[in-house]
């Protein structure tokens, strides 16, 4: 892994496509736990419900976002 890997603890922002309500939004998440393989496990930050799982290689994809200006302008970009 390289100097971008996320780590246990970090905050990065996702494009929510399977959030409860169905709307596609930025979600805040934090890193709980990384594996050697890539694999992240990331929980929400706020009162919403939600466990997501990604690889790190999901960042080039941009999927996953370091801040959330970076989230906000691909998810505009979709829409």
């Amino acid at each position: 892994m390289n100097d971008n890997s996320l780590k246990v603890g970090d905050i990065v922002y996702i494009l929510g496509k399977y959030t409860l309500d169905g709307d596609v939004k930025v979600v805040e998440v934090k890193i709980q736990k990384t594996w050697k393989n890539g694999k992240v496990l990331a929980y929400t930050t706020n009162n919403e419900p939600g466990e997501w799982n990604f690889r790190q290689s999901d960042m080039k994809w941009n999927c996953i976002f370091r801040t959330r200006e970076e989230a906000e302008r691909a998810l505009k970009e979709e829409k």
